[in-house]
């Protein structure tokens, strides 16, 4: 594969202020094509403003491309003359009323707009410790008004789509991931770096099987998964958690064994077909299904509890990593599991089954909302 060949270029701009080129292009094949057109708009340079009072600073303006109010960054084009670095100063000082120097700007990267059909790259900084210490100078037909969020609401923004702006809402996350530090402001003005870090912790959540597409994923993306998994802390080192992982090509295998436990155990008056059939339901929707153990070491020299609180970790560790691939999953423990799993594949001498994790690719539109916890203070004792 290789870049297309430029023949020759003609401007065809309808307006100085939107500059339009006709490219003709030789393949990489050899083909000619003598009507590609692009826009070689100017580059843009961008600013995420976070104040003294660790507020970030967002404009409010009319886009008529769009037809509507857009929240961003405050950005403009880098101007003749000038430097990125020099535009990105002046933009925010006629956009915001805050002027800052060149020493306070910190590089978040650039993107590419819209690569096949414009030469144009936003060129994005962080400036911090800010202060509104001048006067807007708008151009004649700009009307901005200053929004100033927190940092941890700007990703809210973000997720919710009132920021969709492709370039703020790039480098709002961008700089999240870069400099969690800023992103965790409270009202009160104490600093919390967690923000990225509180959002991720409480979006987990168990999602079961029947918010399953039953679409199968691979053996190194549960490997990964798994990796996390090993993380966790265990007193001593020990690392009593095992996992014994039911692949798609034995899940028809595991779900018959299941229901073929649940026959066995169950009598007949209070056997209930709704929950033999759902015992092949779940297995087969997922994906994999791990089975969940506690291993003691030989010379037990920590607490059985300590051990367990271990491995829960791990499972922790499990939930958390699942929303990357697009996955979800839950922990499950019947009595039918953790007492007859050894008669499905053997449990070594001092090893405990604490149930199934089932793992499946999620159907969005299927999962339910994360419930809201009780208040921390009903749960919060203060030793002073």
């Amino acid at each position: 594969m290789d870049k297309w060949k430029l023949r020759n270029i003609t401007d065809v701009s309808p307006s100085p202020w939107f500059p339009i080129e006709r490219h003709e292009v030789e393949l990489s094949d050899g083909r000619l094509v003598d009507d590609y057109y692009i826009t070689t708009l100017a580059d843009v340079a961008m600013v995420l403003p976070i104040t003294i009072e660790g507020k970030l600073v967002l404009v409010k303006q009319y886009k008529h491309g769009q037809r509507d109010f857009m929240l961003e960054l405050p950005a403009g084009f880098v101007q003749e003359g000038k430097s990125i670095t020099e535009s990105a100063l002046a933009e925010l000082k006629e956009e915001t009323g805050i002027l800052t120097t060149a020493d306070n700007l910190t590089p978040l990267g650039h993107i590419a707009h819209i690569p096949t059909k414009s030469t144009q790259v936003v060129h994005a900084f962080l400036a911090t410790n800010l202060e509104f210490n001048t006067t807007q100078n708008l151009d004649d037909l700009e009307e901005i008004e200053v929004v100033e969020v927190l940092p941890s609401e700007a990703l809210d923004l973000v997720l919710s789509g009132d920021i969709w702006g492709s370039d703020s809402a790039y480098f709002i996350l961008r700089a999240a991931i870069i400099y969690p530090e800023y992103f965790g402001k409270s009202s009160d003005g104490v600093s919390q770096p967690l923000g990225p870090v509180s959002q991720w912790v409480k979006s987990r959540q168990s999602i079961f099987p029947n918010s399953f597409t039953g679409e199968k994923v691979s053996d190194e993306v549960i490997l990964q998964i798994l990796e996390n998994a090993n993380t966790a802390p265990s007193h001593r080192n020990t690392e009593p958690w095992r996992f014994k992982i039911i692949t798609p090509s034995k899940l028809e295998d595991f779900s018959e064994f299941l229901q073929a436990q649940y026959k066995a155990t169950t009598n007949e008056d209070t056997f209930v077909e709704r929950k033999y059939k759902k015992l092949r339901k779940k297995v087969m929707a997922s994906s994999h299904v791990i089975i969940i153990s506690m291993q003691r070491d030989e010379s037990e020299s920590v607490p059985e509890w300590e051990e367990l609180a271990a491995t829960a970790c791990a499972v922790q560790n499990i939930y958390l990593s699942l929303s990357t691939f697009g996955l979800g999953g839950y922990w499950s423990s019947p009595a039918l599991v953790i007492n007859h799993i050894s008669k499905y594949i053997p449990l070594a001498k001092g090893e405990r089954n604490l149930g199934l994790f089932y793992i499946g690719k999620v159907n969005p539109e299927g999962v339910p909302p994360i419930k809201n916890k009780g208040p921390l203070e009903t749960k919060l004792t203060w030793i002073r």
